[in-house]
């Protein structure tokens, strides 16, 4: 049966809830769970009594999910006493030579209690932690792609293809950023003005609460992106916002399917991104590296300096083995270096001229397989677990081969026991605590410099 437009908003607005209607469908409860616990992340401050205990909070997980009301309408809320240690799971309940008819009944029953009728927005109403969730939820836009898309993960296992272009930035607390959201004026200024400024902006209560809201959405927004309970395959740990992405397309994309994303490389060689590289190098493919040296034809807002990457992932994991060019400044030579017949000289970074060599060559792609990867693990330090090694970029085909020679000779030093390595200033300490300054001047005189 066609819908109109008309028709196809109401459906729309039953299926999530925005009928208001009494009985609430399941994605809806689905939704205002998988919100309330985001939430507790990024609680307001002002609110923090009403941050519910671990109890409270199953509770309201069971009656959103299982929801119930009595004979004369009231809301069947579970005993408090039932959350006060962790609930057996039903497969526990049952003895261990247990027929299998048995694990469909005990299963049948727990998913008969999700159609149970239930209110989501009475339950909302009624608790005071959970409407605090829900205006959380409302304000940072969580986006749960699992359940958004969950016809999409039934039926096909994820995504056939994925493309973008994630945000290149760590999440963290910047006051100088947050003075000057609420005042333009002070943009750019450094930790230690910011913090000589504070007095001076928050002159008013309004502005005050700005600053403390922007202080816990930047550090709630902090603690989620680096947790592995979020972000499994980014893992714990300070996570560029790109992972976070490559994290999600890892887990939304069909085992056939495939991801193109366009991000930076910092994880290849962070130690703290160890894990993270190990899922890396059983998904990639293919991967083109940029530098943006020609802004012109590139990438105009970004620093000449910055590298990126083009990387293609399988959608399930496998042994290593994927194809890498290095130090490309335009797409154009990706194509050429494919097209190659391997004849002639390959050039450098620079041709005979001094300007950027945007030429390809059919040398410039290079194979990475395990064997390669042991290289560079030996090389770096990192042989432990050839699947965290350090990615080293080889420029052409013929740095392999003096990866591995390198590999093989000894990497301790005669007498090295006697070598210390001691650190000096720490840059950003010392401007928070007013040591190291920058400042711009000029002198008339070379002897005044």
């Amino acid at each position: 049966k066609r819908m109109d437009f008309h028709g196809k908003e109401n459906l729309h607005d039953h299926l999530v809830g925005d009928d208001h209607a009494a009985d609430t469908l399941p994605y809806k409860r689905l939704k205002t769970a998988v919100d309330a616990w985001c939430a507790l992340w990024l609680w307001p401050l002002d609110k923090a009594d009403l941050l519910p205990s671990r109890a409270e909070f199953l509770q309201g997980m069971a009656m959103i999910l299982e929801g119930g009301f009595t004979p004369d309408g009231s809301l069947a809320a579970p005993s408090m006493d039932e959350f006060a240690d962790p609930a057996p799971d039903f497969l526990d309940q049952l003895e261990p030579d247990a027929p299998a008819r048995d694990l469909f009944k005990a299963a049948a029953n727990r998913q008969d209690s999700l159609f149970r009728e239930t209110n989501v927005e009475a339950l909302v109403e009624t608790f005071d932690w959970l409407k605090t969730a829900v205006e959380v939820a409302t304000r940072e836009r969580f986006v749960h792609f699992d359940l958004i898309f969950a016809d999409v993960m039934k039926a096909r296992g994820g995504f056939d293809l994925i493309v973008g272009n994630p945000p290149w930035v760590r999440p963290g607390w910047n006051e100088g950023n947050a003075i000057a959201e609420i005042d333009p004026k002070f943009v750019g200024l450094s930790a230690a003005d910011a913090k000589k400024a504070l007095t001076s902006v928050l002159t008013s209560q309004k502005r005050i609460d700005e600053f403390i809201q922007n202080y816990t959405s930047s550090k709630g927004a902090l603690e989620a992106t680096s947790s592995a309970a979020f972000f499994p395959f980014a893992g714990d740990g300070r996570n560029n916002l790109y992972k976070c992405f490559v994290d999600i397309a890892f887990r939304t994309v069909s085992r056939e399917g495939i991801c193109g994303m366009l991000h930076q490389d910092g994880h290849l060689s962070e130690g703290a991104a160890a894990d993270f590289r190990a899922h890396w190098y059983g998904r990639i493919v293919k991967r083109f590296h940029f530098r943006n040296e020609i802004k012109s034809k590139m990438f105009s807002e970004v620093h000449n300096e910055l590298t990126y990457s083009i990387n293609i992932y399988r959608g399930s994991a496998a042994e290593p083995e994927f194809v890498n060019i290095s130090n490309a400044f335009l797409p154009s030579q990706v194509d050429e270096c494919f097209a190659h017949d391997g004849a002639g000289p390959m050039g450098s970074l620079k041709n005979d001229t001094g300007k950027w060599n945007t030429t390809g060559h059919r040398d410039r792609v290079v194979a990475i397989g395990i064997e390669e990867l042991r290289a560079m693990a030996e090389l770096s330090g990192d042989n432990q677990d050839v699947m965290k090694a350090r990615f080293i970029q080889p420029f052409a085909k013929s740095e392999i081969n003096a990866l591995r020679k390198f590999s093989d000779a000894s990497l301790s030093l005669e007498g090295g026991d006697d070598i210390q390595l001691n650190g000096m200033w720490d840059e950003a300490a010392a401007q928070k605590n007013g040591v190291l300054q920058k400042l711009t001047d000029f002198r008339d005189t070379a002897e005044e410099t």
